[in-house]
C-alpha cells in the first residue's frame, strides 16, 4: 500500500473517529459523563430575590440654602461724620445699649452753634417786624375814618392797607424762620447726640466694615448709607432655603426637616419649617425658587458661623405601614412589549401612555411582569399603593440583569445557590460517597423520567392559555387568543373553522413549526414552548408525523426513498432505516410501487406515501393537513378509510380541514373562530355538523371549498419546500464522491512532492501576497473603524438649530428640543430603539477631601446606559423614578473618584454639586475620551435630566439616539425629519430647525473607500495567481502524457470518461489548495511580524482576514479548475486501448 493511501486512510479514520465522538459527546450518556449535562445545570438566570415588605417611608423635598442668624442688625450712621473710635471688634460680645461707634462732633457741634445764632437773629428781626406792623395797623385805621368823612381819597386807603397786610407777611415769615431754626437747632443735638451710636441687640459683631478715621455718610434714596458693622444673636439660627418651584406645593409650615452642612459633615441638625415666601425669586441662571425659612435646632450654648452653605431635606409627606420594594425594581416598560395577557384589562396600565411601571415577581421560577401604582419614593425605596401585596418575591438585581429581563423568563436565586454552596462546601472532602449515592440516585431518577408513561388517561396534548399574536404594521392580530385544549392518547380529532380562524396557526404550533407569543404546550410530557430550536426539530422527527395537502414528494426520489426521508435525520433505525420504509409502504399498501416516483403515481397513491412517510418514524401524533384537498372524492374516501384504519390501530389524529363530510368521521371536532375554540363537542353530538347532516340529507347544502387564493399560496409555499428538498438531497453523494477523489490527488501529489511544491511555487507566492495585503490593509481599515466605533455605530444626535436665513428673526430658544419631542420620536419612529436627551453644564464639585472647581456635570435619562454601553460597576443606574421626582443623586466615574479623594466604591456617599447636596448612587466605568491619537479620560458626573434642568433650565438640550440597526440610519433620519417637522408646523419651503449627525454615514464612505482600495490591491497581487495557475497547465500536461498507461487500464477497469476528467481535475485543484495552504502559513508569520512591529503601530490589532483567506484559496481553487480543465479533457479523451499501448 502506497504512502499516500496510508495518509488517506488515516484521515478518513480520524475523520470518522472525530465524528462518531462529537455525537456521542452530545448524547445524553456524554454530557452526563463529562458533567455537561443540562439536567446537571440550574435553570434560570441567577437573580437578586426579596421580598415586598411592610414599612415607613417619608416623601422629601431637598433645597439648598445658607445659614443665617434669625436676628441680625446692620449698624450704619444717622449723619456723616469721620469715625473716632470703635470700642468693638468683629467677633466681640457686644450687649444691648452698648455704644459701638463713636463718631467726630467736631462739625456738628458747629452746625449747632450756627444754628442758635440763626435764632437769635430771627427773633431780633421778629422785633422790628412787630413794630412795623403797629405802625402799619395805626395808619391803615386813621385813613378808615378819614375815607368815611370825606377827608381821605380810595386809594389812600388801599395803600394803607397793603402796607398794614405786607406788615403781617413780613412777621409771619419771620416767625416761620424763628420754627426753622429752632428746628435746626433740635436736628444738630439729635445729629450730636447720634454721634455716639448703641446696639438695640445682644450678640457678636460679625462685619465690621469701617475703620477709625473713615467718613460714613449717610444713605440716600439712589445711593445706599454706610454700613459699619453687623450684630447677630447667634443663639437662633435659621437656613433660608431656596425650594425650586416645582417642588414648593407640597411644603408646608411645621413639616420637620433634616439639615446638612457642608462645614459640618460629622453631623446633621434638625429644625421646622417656619416661613414660606409668596413670590417666586428668580436668579439669574433663570431658575425659579422660593424662600424657605427653618429655624435650627441647636444645643444650648451651641453656635454656627453665617453664612455656611446648607441644604435640606424637608419631610412632605409620611408613609407608615406600606409596602416597600427597592427602587431599582422599579422598571419602565413599553406597554407595546408586554405580553397581551398582561396589559389587558389590568388598571395598574394607563392604555394613553406609552410606558407602564412594572416590578418582576417570582412565580414558580419565572420572571412575571407585574405592573404596579407607584407612591412617593425616597432615594432608596419606593411604595408601592397597588399591585403587590406583602410577601410576594420580586427580582431586585443585578442591574445587567433587570435591564434584559422580560415576562416570563426562567430565573433562579443567586443568593440561595451561595447559602447552599456555603453549607456544602466544608464538608465537601468528607462526603464523597453520598455524593456517589446521590449520583447514582440522579440516574435513576433520569431514566425514570426518561420512561414513557404508560397511563391511558394522559393526555398527548395539553395547551393552557395558547396565544399567538402577529403584528402587521400598527395592527396586531391576534392568530390565537387563549386557545385550551386536551387531546388524548388514540384520539380522532378533526379542527375546523373558517379562513382566519387560526386553525393553519394552532396547526403550526401543534406540529412545532412555530412558537406561540404566550402560553403552555407539552407535547408527551414534553414542554415545547420551553424548547430550542434543536430541541424542536428532534420532536418534529421522533413525535410528529406530517401529512401535507400537496403531498411534498421528492420528484426525483422513489416511493421508497421518499418514506425513508424522515430517518435520514434521525439516530433510531440506522441500521433498518429501508427495512421500515419497505414495511411502511406495506402497510398503506403500495408495496408495489416503492421504486415508483411521484409523476408516476395517482393523487390517492402520492398521498398513501406521505402517510407512509409520516408513519415510519413511529410518531406520537398524526397531523393532517386539508389531507383530501386536492383529492377527488373517491380517492378522498379511500384516505378516509385509510385514517380509520390507522386510528382503529391505535395511532392518534389531528386533522384540519373545512369539509364537513371529512371532519364527520373524526370522533371528535374542535371549531375555532377569532382565535378562539368556540365549541368542542364529540362528533355525534356537534350542533353544526348535525345540521350539515340534515341539511346535506334534505339537499340544501353543499361541501365547502378552500378559496382560490388559499389554494395559490399553500401551491407556492410548496413549491418552495419542495425545491430545498430537492437541492439537499444529493448532498450525501456529491460528498463522498469528492472524498475519493480527493483522496487520490492527495496520493498523486505526495508521490512527486519535490515537483508539485516547484509547480505550485506561483500559487503559494500569490496566497501569501494576497492574504498578506489584504491583511493589512483591514488591519488599517480596522484601526480606523475601531476608532469610529468607540462612538458608536447605531448612534446618532439630533440637536436645535437655526437656519442660516432665519438667523435674524430666530433665536436658539426657538429652535431648542424639548423632553416632549423626545417623547414624540419615540412614540413615532420605529427606526429608533431607545433615546435619551442630554444636557451639560460645568459645575464646582466638593467632596470632603478635595474641591473641583469645574467638572462637567451632564443630565440624563435611565437609557443613557443602554445607548452608551456604559456599565454600573458599583450601586445602581437612574430609574424612572429618579427622573419623575428630581431626586439629588448622581453616578460618578472612576476617575471622579480618584480626583475628589473618594473610596472605591462611594455609594451612599454626598457631594456638593454648586452647592447642592447630592447622594451617589452608582459609579460608571470611565470611557476613554477616543479620537484619533486618544485622550485622557476626565471625571464624569451624571444626574437625572429633569434635575439637571431644575438647576439650569436654560440650558442647551441634545438627543442621543439609539437607531435598531446600522443599516436604518437613512429610515431613522427621514422619521425623524418628518416628525419634528410636522410638530414645529415647518413648510415645504422652510429649512429645519434642527440638525442630525449620523456615525454610519461617514462609517459607509470609508468602507467604500476601503473597499475599493482593497479591489485594486488584490488585483495587482493576484496577478501571481494567474502566473501560478500557468505552471499547474503546464505540469498536468506533463502529467496526463507521463501516466497515459495508468489512465488506460483505470478505463479498461470500468471507469468512465467524466470519472477520468474528474480525478485529473480535482488533482489540480488539490495541488493549488496545497499551495494555497503554505501560502498560508507564511501569510500568518508575515502578519504576526507586522503586527509586532513598534514601526507599525497601527496594524497592532492586524489579524488575518476570513475574506482574504477565502478569497485566496477559493482563487487558487479557481485557478486548479481553470487551468486544470485542458489537461483533464486531453486525459478523459484518451481512448483505452491506444492508452495502454502508450510507452
Amino acid at each position: 500500500m502506497g504512502f499516500g493511501k496510508i495518509i488517506g486512510i488515516t484521515v478518513v479514520g480520524v475523520g470518522i473517529i472525530g465524528a462518531v465522538g462529537f455525537m456521542v459527546l452530545k448524547s445524553p450518556i456524554g454530557q452526563q459523563f463529562t458533567g455537561q449535562s443540562n439536567s446537571m445545570e440550574p435553570i434560570g438566570t441567577p437573580v437578586r430575590i426579596e421580598a415586598a415588605s411592610l414599612g415607613d417611608l417619608q416623601r422629601t423635598v431637598s433645597a439648598p440654602g445658607s445659614i443665617e442668624p434669625r436676628t441680625l442688625v446692620k449698624i450704619s450712621s444717622q449723619v456723616s461724620a469721620k469715625v473716632l473710635a470703635l470700642p468693638f471688634r468683629e467677633g466681640d460680645l457686644v450687649q444691648e445699649g452698648d455704644v459701638v461707634v463713636r463718631l467726630d462732633p467736631q462739625n456738628l457741634v458747629a452746625a449747632l452753634d450756627s444754628a442758635k445764632a440763626g435764632l437769635k437773629q430771627q427773633e431780633a428781626s421778629l422785633l422790628g417786624a412787630e413794630a412795623s406792623l403797629i405802625n402799619a395797623r395805626l395808619q391803615f385805621e386813621r385813613l378808615q375814618s378819614l375815607h368815611e368823612t370825606g377827608d381821605a381819597t380810595k386809594a389812600e386807603l388801599d395803600g394803607a392797607e397793603a402796607q398794614f397786610l405786607n406788615a403781617q407777611s413780613n412777621k409771619a415769615v419771620i416767625e416761620a424762620s424763628i420754627d426753622q431754626a429752632k428746628a435746626r437747632i433740635e436736628q444738630a443735638e439729635k445729629d450730636l447726640e447720634n454721634t455716639n451710636i448703641t446696639s438695640s441687640i445682644t450678640g457678636l459683631v460679625i462685619s465690621l466694615s469701617t475703620e477709625v478715621g473713615e467718613t460714613v455718610i449717610v444713605g440716600t434714596t439712589n445711593n445706599p448709607g454706610s454700613v459699619i458693622m453687623e450684630i447677630a444673636d447667634l443663639s437662633e439660627m435659621l437656613l433660608k432655603a431656596a425650594v425650586d418651584e416645582a417642588n414648593i406645593a407640597p411644603v408646608e409650615v411645621g413639616q420637620d426637616t433634616t439639615i446638612y452642612i457642608n462645614a459640618y459633615t460629622d453631623r446633621t441638625y434638625t429644625g421646622t419649617v417656619s416661613n414660606i415666601a409668596r413670590k417666586r425669586q428668580v436668579a439669574s441662571d433663570g431658575t425659579g425658587t422660593f424662600e424657605v425659612e427653618i429655624p435650627i435646632d441647636l444645643e444650648e450654648g451651641e453656635t454656627l458661623y453665617t453664612g455656611l452653605t446648607a441644604s435640606t431635606d424637608i419631610a412632605v409627606e409620611h408613609f407608615y405601614d406600606a409596602i416597600l420594594v427597592p427602587s431599582q425594581a422599579v422598571l419602565d416598560r413599553r406597554i407595546e412589549d408586554l405580553p397581551q395577557d398582561v396589559v389587558e384589562g389590568n388598571e395598574q396600565i394607563d392604555p394613553n401612555k406609552t410606558f407602564a411601571r412594572v416590578v418582576y415577581k417570582v412565580v414558580d421560577g419565572k420572571a412575571i411582569a407585574t405592573p404596579v401604582i407607584v407612591g412617593a419614593s425616597d432615594l432608596t425605596s419606593s411604595v408601592v399603593t397597588e399591585g403587590l401585596e406583602e410577601g410576594d418575591q420580586i427580582i431586585v438585581g443585578p442591574y445587567r440583569v433587570l435591564v434584559t429581563l422580560r415576562h416570563d423568563m426562567n430565573v433562579r436565586d443567586m443568593n440561595a445557590e451561595t447559602e447552599e454552596v456555603d453549607a456544602d462546601s466544608p464538608d465537601s472532602d468528607n462526603n464523597s460517597e453520598d455524593s456517589e449515592s446521590d449520583d447514582d440516585q440522579s440516574e435513576d431518577t433520569t431514566d425514570s423520567e426518561n420512561q414513557e408513561d404508560t397511563n391511558p388517561n394522559r393526555p398527548v396534548i395539553q395547551i393552557r392559555r395558547l396565544k399567538k399574536y402577529y403584528k402587521v404594521g400598527e395592527e396586531v392580530v391576534r392568530a390565537l387568543d387563549g386557545v385550551d385544549l386536551d387531546i388524548h392518547n388514540n384520539e380522532f380529532v378533526a379542527i375546523m373553522g373558517a379562513s382566519g380562524s387560526g386553525k393553519s396557526t394552532l396547526m403550526n404550533i401543534l406540529g412545532c413549526l412555530d412558537k406561540p407569543t404566550n402560553g403552555a404546550y407539552v407535547l408527551n410530557n414534553k414542554p415545547t414552548h420551553k424548547l430550542g430550536m434543536s430541541a424542536l426539530a428532534r420532536v418534529r422527527n421522533e413525535e410528529i408525523g406530517f401529512i401535507f395537502q400537496t403531498f411534498e414528494l421528492l420528484n426525483r426520489a422513489s416511493a421508497l426513498r421518499n418514506v425513508m426521508l424522515p430517518m435520514l435525520y434521525s439516530s433510531r433505525h440506522i441500521f433498518s432505516a429501508r427495512k421500515r420504509a419497505k414495511n411502511a409502504l406495506k402497510r398503506v399498501s403500495l408495496d408495489d410501487r416503492m421504486t415508483h416516483r411521484p409523476n408516476q403515481l395517482s393523487g390517492g397513491q402520492r398521498q398513501r406515501v406521505a402517510i407512509a412517510r409520516a408513519l415510519v418514524n413511529d410518531p406520537s401524533i398524526l397531523l393532517a393537513d386539508e389531507p383530501t384537498g386536492n383529492l377527488d372524492s373517491k380517492t378522498t374516501v379511500e384516505i378516509i378509510e385509510l385514517f380509520k384504519e390507522l386510528h382503529n390501530a391505535g395511532q392518534t389524529i389531528i386533522v384540519v380541514t373545512h369539509e364537513e363530510d371529512v371532519a364527520g368521521h373524526a370522533d371528535r371536532i374542535v371549531r375555532l373562530r377569532d382565535g378562539r375554540i368556540i365549541s368542542d363537542h364529540p362528533t355525534e353530538s356537534d350542533p353544526i355538523h348535525q345540521d350539515w347532516v340534515d341539511r346535506m340529507a334534505s339537499g340544501r347544502g353543499s361541501l365547502a371549498e378552500v378559496t382560490q387564493a388559499e389554494r395559490e399560496l399553500n401551491h407556492i409555499a410548496d413549491q418552495k419546500r419542495q425545491v430545498m428538498t430537492i437541492i439537499l438531497s444529493p448532498i450525501a453523494l456529491i460528498v463522498r464522491f469528492l472524498w475519493q477523489t480527493v483522496f487520490l490527488a492527495l496520493a498523486q501529489v505526495w508521490a512527486n512532492k519535490t515537483r508539485s511544491m516547484l509547480t505550485a511555487l506561483g500559487i503559494i507566492i500569490g496566497v501569501w501576497a494576497v492574504i498578506s495585503v489584504m491583511s493589512g490593509l483591514n488591519g488599517m481599515r480596522g484601526f480606523v473603524l475601531a476608532e469610529f466605533e468607540k462612538f458608536g455605530a447605531r448612534k446618532m444626535w439630533v440637536w436645535g438649530e437655526v437656519p442660516d436665513n432665519k438667523r435674524a428673526v430666530m433665536s436658539w430658544t426657538d429652535v431648542k428640543l424639548s423632553v416632549y419631542e423626545a417623547n414624540l420620536l419615540l412614540d413615532k419612529a420605529p427606526s429608533i430603539e431607545e433615546l435619551t436627551p442630554i444636557c451639560n453644564n460645568s459645575w464646582p464639585v466638593t467632596a470632603e477631601q478635595k474641591r473641583l472647581p469645574s467638572v462637567r456635570v451632564t443630565g440624563i435619562w435611565p437609557e443613557w446606559h443602554g445607548i452608551e454601553d456604559r456599565q454600573v460597576l458599583f450601586g445602581r443606574p437612574f430609574s424612572r423614578i429618579d427622573d419623575s421626582e428630581r431626586r439629588q443623586v448622581c453616578l460618578i466615574n472612576d476617575q471622579g473618584i480618584e480626583e475628589l479623594g473618594l473610596d472605591t466604591d462611594p455609594t451612599g456617599d454626598y457631594i456638593l454639586i454648586s452647592g447642592r447636596r447630592f447622594l451617589i448612587i452608582g459609579v460608571v466605568e470611565t470611557k476613554d475620551a477616543g479620537g484619533f491619537g486618544g485622550g485622557q479620560a476626565r471625571t464624569e458626573l451624571f444626574i437625572p435630566f429633569a434635575t439637571h434642568k431644575m438647576m439650569n433650565p436654560y440650558t442647551w438640550t441634545n438627543f442621543m439616539v439609539q437607531m435598531v440597526s446600522p443599516d436604518a440610519s437613512e429610515d431613522a433620519q427621514a422619521e425623524i425629519r418628518f416628525i419634528l417637522r410636522n410638530h414645529r408646523d415647518l413648510q415645504p419651503e422652510d429649512e429645519d430647525t434642527f440638525g442630525m449627525f449620523v456615525l454610519q454615514d461617514e462609517i459607509q464612505q470609508f468602507n467604500a473607500v476601503a473597499g475599493v482600495i482593497g479591489i485594486i490591491a488584490g488585483s495587482v497581487v493576484g496577478i501571481s495567481l494567474v502566473v501560478g495557475g500557468i505552471g499547474i497547465m503546464n505540469i498536468m500536461l506533463v502529467s496526463v502524457s507521463e501516466r497515459t498507461r495508468e489512465i488506460g487500464l483505470r478505463k479498461a477497469m470500468g471507469a468512465k470518461p467524466p470519472i477520468v476528467l474528474c480525478q485529473f481535475l480535482v488533482e489540480a485543484v488539490v495541488l493549488c489548495i496545497v499551495g494555497g495552504l503554505v501560502g498560508l502559513v507564511l501569510a500568518i508569520v508575515t502578519v504576526a511580524v507586522m503586527a509586532n512591529l513598534p514601526q507599525l503601530s497601527a496594524l497592532e490589532h492586524t489579524e488575518i482576514s476570513k475574506f482574504a483567506i477565502v478569497l485566496a484559496i477559493g482563487f487558487s481553487a479557481l485557478v486548479g479548475v481553470v487551468f486544470g480543465m485542458g489537461p483533464a479533457i486531453k486525459a478523459s479523451r484518451l481512448n483505452p486501448i491506444d492508452a495502454l499501448r502508450h510507452e
